[in-house]
C-alpha cells in the first residue's frame, strides 16, 4: 500500500486559499466538486502518507506534528478528510456559491454506484 516511487507530500491538505496553485474562489464549479470526489477517492493514501509523516517526525524538535499517531490511526480515512483545512475550504466555497446540496446529491450517487460495483 505504502509503495516507493509515489508523491508522499501532505502539505496541500493543510491549504486554505489555493488548490494547485490556483485560488479557490476562482475555481469553476465542476473543479471543485471534482477535487473534493478525489479527495474523498483517495483518502486512505493520504491519511496513510499523514501517519507516516507523523511517526517520521514524532520526536523532531522544530516539526512537531499536532496529531498523536495513536488516535490518527483509529479514524478512518473519510473522517479524517473531510477534517483537512484544504476539504474544508473547498466545501465551504461551494456553500457559498449555493452548490453544498448538489454536492450532497452527487456523493450520494457516487457512493451508490460503488457500492453496486462491490456487490
Amino acid at each position: 500500500m505504502y509503495e516507493d516511487g509515489i508523491d508522499r507530500d501532505i502539505h496541500f491538505l493543510y491549504e486554505d486559499k489555493k488548490w494547485n496553485g490556483n485560488t479557490i474562489e476562482k475555481m469553476a464549479n465542476s473543479h471543485i466538486i471534482n477535487t473534493l470526489l478525489m479527495l474523498r477517492r483517495r483518502a486512505g493514501e493520504f491519511k496513510l502518507n499523514y501517519e507516516m509523516f507523523v511517526v517520521d517526525n514524532m520526536n523532531d524538535k522544530l516539526l512537531v506534528p499536532k496529531d498523536d499517531i495513536n488516535y490518527l490511526v483509529k479514524k478512518d480515512p473519510l473522517s479524517w478528510i473531510i477534517e483537512t483545512p484544504i476539504y474544508i475550504a473547498l466545501i465551504e466555497e461551494l456553500e457559498y456559491r449555493e452548490l453544498d446540496d448538489y454536492f450532497d446529491s452527487v456523493v450520494e450517487r457516487v457512493e451508490r454506484k460503488e457500492g453496486e460495483l462491490s456487490e
